[in-house]
């Protein structure tokens, strides 16, 4: 995977307007983390507002999963080898 540097606008542009969209790993070097900003609709939020945002997601989808909240609905039940439901 190749490096590159990137500053100012483009720190913006060609990163952290993608955040959201990330499927697997992204690597962030920066000096002031808890400073940055982006445009989220018409405002600004922190960037850690966003991570943390999406960390909930991410733990509430997995704890679905885990407390078996799709299980009675799933359709695919005759396939699941240990039903939690």
């Amino acid at each position: 995977m190749p490096t590159t540097y990137i500053s100012n606008t483009d720190h913006y542009n060609l990163v952290l307007s993608r955040v959201a969209s990330v499927r697997k790993s992204l690597w962030i070097g920066t000096a002031d983390i808890k400073d940055l900003y982006v445009k989220v609709g018409d405002g600004t939020l922190p960037f850690l507002a966003v991570l943390a945002q999406l960390v909930r997601q991410a733990m509430q989808q997995f704890d679905e999963v885990w407390m078996g909240l799709h299980c009675t609905k799933c359709l695919r039940r005759k396939y699941c080898g240990d039903p939690i439901a």
